[in-house]
């Protein structure tokens, strides 16, 4: 009988620190829960490859994914990709790369049968976010009218700087500097003013101010104001939204007597089929006027815009 109490004496020892240590065991729940708040400050210091892998660094943030604060700046994520053809927000996340071929037609839907009615601009464009809110852009266009022959229209360089971390100034301005040349021939710079922000939870815009000179030449001026409105309908995969475009050109013979002028405005949809991957349409509708001596042509056109993205 002694033996026995001594023997359950040394298991209840040995017991001990097994029923202390049950004390501190956490739910399945409860870690998970734990994991999901501890994530962001797990994850903060680690390099990552796409914005959309990236750690939200803005803590007590909720609702969408597409909508938590990530990088050195405390940008939305959605910020981190492109969203409006027509129209730029903000900067890339610092270090990010993306490449996007564009594909522009614009058809005169008078004589759409015609092939020489449709235009056709063709943009490859290099993305690098720099750090410093500042976004490097590299462009190469082409160009072909109907049937004809595919040329190069246009090489340029672009350069944008955000003013401030996202939030702290209303509208958060960027601005952006666009310098190459036409044809191989006319040089040309080009001045935006890009805003954008968050009017409610899913709900984001975009509105740029710009101003493109021709040096040399006829001088030509090309004002244009775009603007692009977007709801969420599948959190960081679908969006559709609206975009509209406003463009006056004028030359030193004609300044504020515009020569050319166009109107445009149609539905858009942005599609995000994996993490690196985004593809946009945007169908625009509206009138093009052109002055010719006294008199001014007008012509319904509609122009198709289609982005297909890659980020790294």
């Amino acid at each position: 009988m002694r033996g026995l109490k001594k023997c359950v004496a040394v298991l209840a020892i040995a017991a001990l620190p097994q029923l202390a240590s049950a004390q501190d065991v956490v739910q399945p729940g409860d870690a998970a829960r734990k994991n999901a708040e501890g994530a962001a400050g797990d994850r903060a210091g680690e390099p990552y490859y796409n914005a959309y892998d990236a750690p939200m660094v803005v803590k007590g943030h909720r609702g969408l994914v597409e909508e938590d604060r990530i990088g050195s700046y405390k940008q939305p994520r959605w910020t981190a990709r492109r969203r409006f053809p027509t129209t730029r927000v903000y900067v890339r996340p610092e270090g990010q790369f993306a490449f996007e071929y564009w594909l522009r037609s614009t058809a005169d839907l008078e004589n759409f049968g015609k092939a020489n009615a449709k235009k056709y601009r063709s943009i490859y464009e290099w993305e690098f976010g720099l750090g410093n809110r500042l976004q490097l852009d590299l462009y190469l266009t082409a160009e072909q009218k109907g049937h004809g022959p595919i040329e190069i229209a246009k090489e340029s360089i672009e350069l944008r700087y955000a003013l401030a971390d996202w939030g702290e100034i209303w509208a958060n301005p960027t601005l952006y500097f666009e310098a190459g040349r036409h044809n191989a021939e006319e040089n040309f710079v080009e001045l935006k003013v890009l805003l954008g922000g968050e009017m409610a939870p899913g709900l984001h815009s975009g509105l740029n101010l710009v101003l493109e000179r021709v040096v040399g030449g006829p001088e030509t001026h090309e004002y244009k104001v775009t603007g692009g409105i977007s709801k969420t309908i599948v959190d960081t995969q679908l969006s559709i939204g609206a975009e509209a475009e406003v463009e006056l050109i004028d030359d030193k013979d004609n300044r504020f007597d515009f020569i050319e002028k166009k109107y445009v405005v149609g539905p858009s949809i942005s599609w995000q089929p994996s993490k690196h991957i985004h593809l946009l349409l945007t169908p625009l509708f509206g009138i093009a006027q052109e002055k010719a001596g006294d008199e001014e042509e007008t012509t319904f056109i509609m122009q198709n815009w289609l982005v297909a993205g890659w980020d790294y």
